[in-house]
């Protein structure tokens, strides 16, 4: 399965290769779409997209990260997770500082990639004010406005 995700004014347009009319083959959707261009190896994708986490204390939010938390956990070793954008909402890092507020979501996160899952995070309109921390330090790999997969054949 082929997908393409493409930020364009923090908007998110997602294309399922077989719906793209005219192109017969992979090199041809590849060239197509001249992106960057990832095969991954992996037994289950999981998509997240638009949670837009909030502070913790909120009504109903620490349930959420909760199941957010089960779901990373869920994720074999071999599988992948792809996070669309809006994960946080309004996230700002600074050269040595990161919100606290997120701390269990990026412990959750760090748990992950630690177990060998490759994590995937391409921004969204809240996301601008990211710089490294989540790839440096949680071992997530992060992209910038484009991102083509391939997974699962």
């Amino acid at each position: 399965m082929q997908y393409f995700y493409k930020r364009r004014q923090g908007i998110f347009n997602s294309i399922c290769a077989p719906a793209i009319r005219g192109l017969e083959s992979r090199r041809n959707l590849e060239s197509a779409m001249s992106e960057t261009y990832r095969k991954i190896a992996a037994s289950e994708a999981v998509f997240v997209a638009d949670s837009h986490f909030r502070d913790r204390t909120l009504p109903g939010e620490a349930e959420r990260r909760d199941r957010f938390a089960r779901l990373l956990e869920s994720v074999p070793s071999d599988g992948a997770v792809f996070m669309r954008g809006d994960i946080f909402d309004f996230f700002f890092e600074y050269k040595s500082v990161v919100p606290k507020r997120y701390f269990d979501v990026y412990n959750a996160l760090y748990r992950c990639t630690s177990r060998g899952v490759d994590v995937h995070f391409l921004g969204g309109n809240h996301d601008y004010w990211f710089n490294n921390f989540l790839e440096d330090e949680i071992g997530v790999a992060s992209h910038g406005e484009h991102l083509f997969v391939e997974c699962q054949g």
